[in-house]
C-alpha cells in the first residue's frame, strides 16, 4: 500500500482475532465498528480518521474530534459536532476524528421507558436484556427527557431528543458505556454524564460481531514501538 501501513483492523467474533491491513466487505447487520483512541501518540492527528468513516460503517454512531476533543453524533446521512457548552452544529464529513463507534442500527428489542429512568436504570434494564456480558450492544433512547446532564457541566432540562450509546466489556474485565446526547431540533448535544426521562422508548441491537480499527500513519506505530 503506498504511503506505508494506513491501518490495521483487530476483529474479536466467536473467539477469533483477525488482523488485516483493511476491510472492504460490505457491513453486516449486528456488527459494532470502533475506532478506539490511541493514546501512546504524541499528537490527535496522528492517529485520526475522517468523520465518513462512521458513515461507510453504520447510520448511527459518535466520536471524539481530533482537535479540541468535541463529541461527535451520527444520525443517518448527517454529522453533528458539539461544543463545550452543548450546542450542537452541522459537521464537515472530512473533519478529523481521534475516535469513535457507528452501527448499522437494527433494534432486536423495543420498549416503553416510564418516569424516572436514568443512566442507573439503564445499565440495569442493559444487565437485564443482554446478561451475557461479553456481547456488545448499541441503544437508542427517544424522549422527553427531565433533565440531560452533559459531561461538561452543562445540564439540559425539558428537552426532547435522542441518547445513543453502546455497551461492551472492557479490557479490565468490567464493561463500557457511552451516551451521547443529540435533541431533536439538532441543536444540543455532547457526551451523557446522566439524564432522567419524562417518557420514550428504548431500542436495543445486539452486536455478536465487535470490529475494532486501529488507525496510525507510520510515525505513530514507531511510537508505538518505542
Amino acid at each position: 500500500m503506498p504511503g506505508g501501513v494506513q491501518g490495521v483492523v483487530a476483529v474479536a467474533c466467536g473467539g477469533l482475532l483477525l488482523i488485516a491491513a483493511g476491510c472492504v466487505a460490505p457491513v453486516p447487520h449486528g456488527q459494532l465498528t470502533r475506532w478506539p483512541a490511541v493514546s501512546a501518540v504524541a499528537h490527535p492527528r496522528d492517529a485520526a480518521f475522517p468523520a465518513w468513516h462512521l458513515g461507510r460503517h453504520g447510520d448511527l454512531g459518535a466520536g471524539t474530534l481530533a482537535e479540541g476533543g468535541g463529541a461527535v453524533i451520527l444520525d443517518g446521512l448527517y454529522y453533528y459536532g458539539t461544543t463545550a457548552e452543548g450546542e450542537a452544529f452541522r459537521l464537515r464529513a472530512t473533519e478529523p476524528l481521534a475516535s469513535g463507534w457507528a452501527v448499522r442500527f437494527r433494534p432486536d428489542l423495543t420498549e416503553v421507558q416510564a418516569a424516572g429512568f436514568s443512566r442507573e436504570v439503564l445499565q440495569a434494564r442493559l444487565a437485564v436484556g443482554v446478561p451475557d456480558r461479553a456481547l456488545a450492544c448499541v441503544f437508542r433512547l427517544i424522549g422527553r427527557f427531565a433533565e440531560v446532564r452533559l459531561d461538561s457541566g452543562v445540564t439540559l432540562t425539558r428537552v426532547s431528543g435522542m441518547i445513543i450509546g453502546f455497551r461492551s466489556p472492557d479490557r479490565a474485565g468490567g464493561e463500557a458505556l457511552d451516551l451521547h446526547w443529540l435533541s431533536g431540533d439538532w441543536l444540543t448535544g455532547g457526551r451523557v454524564a446522566d439524564f432522567r426521562l419524562i417518557d420514550g422508548s428504548l431500542a436495543i441491537d445486539l452486536c455478536p460481531r465487535d470490529l475494532q480499527i486501529y488507525t496510525a500513519t507510520p510515525q505513530a506505530f514507531k511510537r508505538l514501538r518505542q
